[in-house]
């Protein structure tokens, strides 16, 4: 009878510290990923170089939910403050950032939960059995 009773409850806990370390582990990553790809829009890296970058590193994700953003904003020093962000590309070997400006990397995941729908409920906007994990970096252009 005992059994009964404390076996789901033990259930819960074990696959919710397995989530949670798996969920932990994928935004470490993604955290990582995210700041390599800025460090390298700072030096001027296109976004195909830090596409390949991410490829490179990402061994414990599923490229096919990974989504990718990199952006840049210029100073407007007439009216002192920042514009707004636009969508970072390549300029010959380089990106179209200039020195000085903020470039932004913003990766998200869609994290597949191993429990299923167990704890979608718990996790906000779970849907379909994942989690969006989410990674943004910003940097000043050198």
């Amino acid at each position: 009878m005992e059994m009964a009773i404390v076996a789901p409850v033990l259930l819960a806990l074990l696959f919710g510290t397995i989530e949670a370390g798996l969920m932990a582990q994928n935004t470490m990553t993604l955290n990582e990923l995210a700041r390599q790809a800025a460090r390298g829009a700072s030096r001027g890296w296109t976004p195909s170089r830090m596409d390949a970058c991410i490829d490179a590193a990402a061994d414990r994700l599923d490229l096919a939910r990974l989504t990718r953003s990199y952006e840049y904003r210029r100073f407007d020093e007439d009216m002192n403050t920042w514009g707004s962000w636009t969508a970072l590309g390549s300029l010959g070997p380089f990106n179209n950032a200039r020195d000085g400006d903020r470039v932004r990397v913003q990766l998200s995941y869609r994290h597949k939960l191993v429990s299923g729908r167990l704890f979608e409920g718990l996790l906000g906007d779970a849907q379909d059995g994942s989690v969006t994990l989410s990674a943004s970096v910003t940097l000043r252009h050198e």
